[in-house]
């Protein structure tokens, strides 16, 4: 939750200006870290005007010196670049993705490497990864949300070097509202306007879930062979939906045939499908043979997945990659893929397991938070 504990800026402002800073804040020196040199210089000068020894540097190139230059705050910043629009490719998307938080997990793992006295700290700024209600924000957007989840990761692997994270709505307008706040900001923070949020997991009290859900038509499932996928099938089929098209990469398999038998008991149709949900090939056949049968599409449920838990310290880009195919392109190709559809539902299978359990699930958490932005 992003309610409550909302602070105005205008005493943090106040505070962080250089006539009224800390000298011991003044005197620490800060390098930001970025692929898009614009927005990280416009933050340097911010800092630079409220006093601070602050410096702005290539990501790319600060990660491959050898002889890189060190400082008391680093400051990554993956940049607006870090955005997805409709007409991209899942496989665009996914990129860009994988390629900010390969940069990400190279920063901390440096930084760990030099931090011999344990002085070095990292912040990280996102922008929009976080929705906040009662500031009335735009939408999240999906893939700063999945590289904030990384952060959480880092933050808990590597909990001698971690500053904190700070998401702002715009990186191109609230560099001195950024430049003012990074100094204080510890743990996840978010700016909206002139006010501050910090985000919480809390309790839902009083909450009463309705079934809204017209269970009508078909409805297609991914993952749709594995354990979840088989209980939300069966789920659907005493709900009274009537057409089931199960999705899966390896197809059926001789384990569900029990499950199937139970779901035809309830009166459904079922037509299996072998098919990997980050091919958007695939999907597009698939839902084209979909679209032919006499049973209109009306429903999309997103099980697919792949767990697979390791530390960063051990993680190969290949094994990151491929938790995040079914989860982040799959859910890109679906969603782009039946946009045009006049769907009742259309639900992502997601984890909390980035505020239950951040460390060893990178992959797992950047996916699983890419999806929940999406939603």
């Amino acid at each position: 939750s992003l309610k409550g504990d909302q602070e105005k800026m205008g005493g943090i402002v106040a505070v962080a200006r250089a006539n009224g800073q800390r000298t011991d804040d003044l005197q620490q020196s800060w390098l930001l870290l970025s692929g898009e040199m614009e927005i990280a210089e416009r933050l340097r000068d911010s800092m630079r005007a409220r006093g601070f020894q602050a410096n702005a540097t290539p990501v790319n190139e600060w990660c491959s010196d050898g002889n890189a230059s060190i400082a008391d705050c680093i400051v990554y910043v993956p940049g607006t670049d870090l955005s997805a629009c409709e007409a991209d490719s899942a496989e665009v998307v996914a990129t860009r993705l994988e390629t900010k938080c390969h940069e990400l997990v190279e920063i901390a793992q440096k930084i760990d490497g030099l931090n011999q006295n344990g002085s070095v700290r990292l912040h990280v700024v996102t922008e929009k990864a976080n929705k906040v209600a009662s500031a009335g924000s735009s939408v999240p957007n999906p893939l700063q949300n999945g590289l904030a989840a990384l952060a959480a990761t880092v933050a808990a692997e590597y909990p001698g070097i971690w500053g904190g994270l700070l998401d702002v709505d715009s990186l191109a307008s609230d560099g001195n509202l950024a430049a003012a706040t990074l100094p204080r900001s510890h743990g996840e923070e978010v700016l909206r306007g002139a006010a501050k949020y910090k985000s919480k997991v809390v309790p839902l009290e009083g909450m009463s879930v309705k079934n809204s859900y017209r269970f009508e038509g078909a409805c297609l499932v991914t993952g749709g062979f594995g354990g979840m996928g088989l209980l939300v099938a069966e789920r659907l089929a005493q709900r009274g939906v009537k057409q089931l098209y199960l999705l899966s990469r390896s197809g059926e398999s001789a384990e569900s045939g029990p499950a199937l038998a139970r779901i035809r008991a309830h009166g459904a149709q079922v037509a299996a499908f072998q098919c990997d949900v980050s091919d958007s090939g695939a999907l597009s056949d698939v839902l084209g043979k979909v679209r032919r049968h006499d049973i209109p599409l009306k429903g999309v449920i997103h099980a697919a997945g792949i767990f697979a838990d390791r530390v960063l310290a051990k993680h190969d880009w290949e094994f990151f990659r491929r938790v995040l195919a079914p989860k982040v392109k799959g859910a890109w190709n679906l969603h782009r893929l039946t946009s045009g559809m006049e769907l009742d539902y259309f639900v992502l299978f997601s984890s909390a397991a980035r505020y239950l359990r951040p460390d060893a699930l990178a992959n797992y958490n950047v996916a699983n938070s890419f999806m929940d932005a999406l939603a």
